[in-house]
Parts: C-alpha cells; sequence; structure tokens
C-alpha cells in the first residue's frame, strides 16, 4: 500500500514539473524543421534542422575546418522573435578527419522573405533542398 502511495506521488511531481518546464519553454517556431544551404565559398551541401525542443542538428558536406570532409554539430538554443540564438558552447565533429572542434556559436535569424541568414558567411538558407 505504501508503494502505491510513493508511486502516486512521483507521478504527480513528474506531471507538476513538466507542466513548468513547458510552460517556460521558447517554441522552435518558425525554424521548425529542415532548411538546407550550399556553401557559397566551395559549393559543399548544409542541412540545418531544428526540432521542437530548442535542438539544432547542422551537417556540412565538405567543411573548410574539416580540411574538406564532413562536419556535424549539435546545439540547443531559445528563440527570440525572429532570433534562434544557441547556447555557444557546440562541438563540430569531424569524424572522418578524428578532430572536434568547441566553443561554435550559432545563430540564424528568419528573413522577410522565408530564408535564414546565419551569424557565419553569407549562406541563405531554405525548405527546398538544392
Amino acid at each position: 500500500m505504501m508503494w502505491r502511495v510513493l508511486l502516486l506521488v512521483a507521478a504527480v511531481g513528474c506531471i507538476a514539473l513538466g507542466a513548468v518546464g513547458g510552460a517556460g519553454a521558447t517554441p522552435a517556431s518558425p525554424f521548425l524543421g529542415t532548411w538546407w544551404s550550399v556553401d557559397t565559398s566551395d559549393g559543399s551541401l548544409e542541412q540545418l534542422t531544428f526540432g521542437a525542443d530548442g535542438t539544432m542538428f547542422f551537417r556540412d558536406d565538405s567543411a573548410h575546418a574539416c580540411n574538406g570532409v564532413a562536419a556535424l554539430a549539435l546545439d540547443t538554443g531559445t528563440v527570440t522573435g525572429d532570433t534562434w540564438t544557441g547556447s555557444g558552447t557546440a562541438s563540430l565533429r569531424c569524424p572522418a578527419a578524428g578532430t572536434t572542434l568547441s566553443g561554435l556559436f550559432f545563430q540564424f535569424t528568419l528573413n522577410p522573405d522565408g530564408t535564414l541568414s546565419g551569424s557565419v558567411g553569407p549562406d541563405l538558407w531554405t525548405r527546398t533542398r538544392p
């Protein structure tokens, strides 16, 4: 009997904490989903995917920072108005090169024409894969 009471109290506590956490969270929309870009410096394909929880996945098929091999990064950020701002502590991994670059800052702004601009470089991101 006592374990049922403890289980019920734990369940109610989890629900209450989830409601508090969800109420203060900033939704990722209008960033939610996958975006594409062609790196203007080398023509490589780049991908951004934003999750509903503020997460971001980045991939560059041929990153300069990785000596021309694929790069991957994960980050978590917040949305304020038309800007998604990352943690500033993301790491760019270059699996084929066996290297990692730490402390990267990602920020993306939604433009009036529906494209995204990043904090680094002139690349524009669209919902359409090139």
